[in-house]
Formats: structure tokens, C-alpha cells, sequence
């Protein structure tokens, strides 16, 4: 595949990502406008094509585990668990998980939350690619990252479908971001 083809591939997918991704004022309370995703997975084809995108990227095949985020971030991780043959780890909302955990807290744009992982699970492997639907502030990736720091492991990126990119999330962590659509 040349370069040039390579280019118009990704840049019908982004359009048609664009034409998918649904947005709602006013959502989760009043000033946020959230996108959802949750409609590029009711249509295969497209979602099939989004999971090779994203397999595409060299980082991704590089980690030696994916850590897919609560909730969307699990539907991504599996797919792309299975199409690298890589294993997968889940970062979850409190109270979500058994075992030993870590756990931190986090800032949203609207909130606060706190996300765990089984220490058992991260003990395993050395890095990590995490997985999210979207990029907006930053916290709920910076939380994963700082829960795979302080067991002395490496993330070595993040891959999203969408970033915010004027809540500038990408410049409160320290590795590569990869995202298919930037709004």
C-alpha cells in the first residue's frame, strides 16, 4: 500500500468516525459536551476497520500487555487483546474488583473517581499500552499511569478513539498519545 493510499484510508475513517460519534450537550451536567462512541460498535464494518487502525500502531504491538479502561476502554482492549494476542489488563471503578489491589483517585472534567488494578495482574508484565475511548483531561490515564509507575513498570502510550484536545489531556502524561479522531 502506497503512502498516499495509506493517507486516504485513514482519513475516511476519521470522516467516518466523525459522522458516527454522537454528540450530547449538557451531558453528564450542564457546559460538557460528550462524545459517544458507543455507536461504532453497532456497525461491524467500521469498528472492524477502527480495531486495525489501532492494531496498526507500533507501540501497541511493542507493550507487552494492554490495559483497557472501565468501562468503553474494556470493549476496545478485548478486540485489540485478541487481534495482537496480547493479554489484557483492566483498570476498574472502585469496588469492581477482587484480590489484592492498587488503587488511585483521579479528577474528571465534571467529578472525581478512582479507578484499581490487580496487583497480581500488573505484577506480570513490564509494559503497558492503555486503552480508552477518549482522551479529555487527562485523569483517568494519569491514574492508570501512576498505578503502573508505582509497581516499577513502564507505559509506553495510550491509544483512543477520541481526543479533546482543547482540555489539552495529552499534556499531563509522559508518553505518546495515539487517537483516530481529534475534536
Amino acid at each position: 500500500m502506497t503512502i498516499d493510499n495509506l493517507m486516504n484510508k485513514e482519513l475516511l475513517l476519521d470522516a467516518r468516525l466523525r459522522q458516527i460519534i454522537k454528540t450530547y450537550k449538557d451531558f453528564p451536567k450542564p457546559g460538557i459536551i460528550f462524545r459517544d462512541v458507543l455507536p461504532v460498535f453497532e456497525e461491524p464494518t467500521l469498528y472492524s476497520e477502527l480495531i486495525a487502525s489501532m492494531a496498526s500502531i507500533p507501540t501497541l504491538n511493542e507493550a507487552d500487555a494492554i490495559i483497557a479502561i472501565d468501562a468503553r476502554g474494556f470493549l476496545l482492549g478485548s478486540s485489540l487483546s485478541l487481534k495482537l494476542d496480547k493479554p489484557m489488563i483492566v483498570a476498574r471503578k472502585t469496588g469492581k474488583l477482587p484480590g489484592q489491589l492498587i488503587s488511585k483517585s483521579y479528577n474528571l472534567e465534571y467529578g472525581s473517581n478512582s479507578l484499581s488494578i490487580q496487583r497480581e495482574a500488573i505484577e506480570r508484565y513490564q509494559t503497558y499500552v492503555i486503552v480508552d475511548d477518549l482522551l479529555a483531561t487527562g485523569g483517568t490515564v494519569k491514574c492508570v499511569s501512576n498505578i503502573v509507575k508505582s509497581m516499577g513498570k513502564k507505559v509506553l502510550g495510550l491509544s483512543v478513539i477520541i481526543e479533546l484536545s482543547h482540555l489539552k489531556g495529552r499534556s499531563e502524561i509522559d508518553f505518546p498519545v495515539f487517537s483516530e479522531v481529534s475534536y
